[in-house]
């Protein structure tokens, strides 16, 4: 699974709901779980430091958090540490708070889009982080 399907809390499908995607599912599929290893943040890949990081996690506690209240990260909470307990949620909060910077966040824009497909496709757990990742996404982009 990828580490956006992967967490402790999680939900699952209703009952019937996997075999019936088994059955309309093609069996050449590859799953996820190869590559998920491999992923790199925005951090790894060089297009932002940890710094600018805690400073957009700042400005989401500032000016985003008011206005989603079903996402509350502590001040105690760095950008290093949400980076590392909750990667999805982490994505979608940088996405959301690069306002000011276009092309990066088209670019993270397509990142979140690609694992939440990856989730949805491959039919991976969904946990709490995903579905505050979610909600962030979708007040962002709404």
């Amino acid at each position: 699974m990828s580490e956006l399907c992967q967490g402790q809390d999680t939900v699952h499908p209703p009952r019937g709901y996997r075999e019936l995607r088994s059955r309309n599912s093609s069996t050449t599929e590859e799953s996820p779980a190869s590559t998920a290893s491999q992923s790199k943040d925005a951090i790894d890949k060089g297009l932002l430091t940890v710094g600018a990081a805690n400073m957009l996690l700042n400005k989401f506690r500032a000016t985003l958090m008011p206005h989603c209240p079903f996402v509350v990260i502590p001040p105690q909470t760095s950008a290093e540490s949400l980076r590392r307990d909750k990667p999805f949620l982490f994505l979608t909060i940088l996405t959301a708070t690069l306002y000011d910077n276009m092309p990066l966040q088209r670019m993270l824009e397509k990142e979140v889009k690609k694992k939440i497909s990856d989730c949805m496709i491959f039919d991976g757990p969904v946990s709490f982080e995903v579905l505050q990742g979610l909600l962030v996404h979708i007040a962002w982009y709404a």
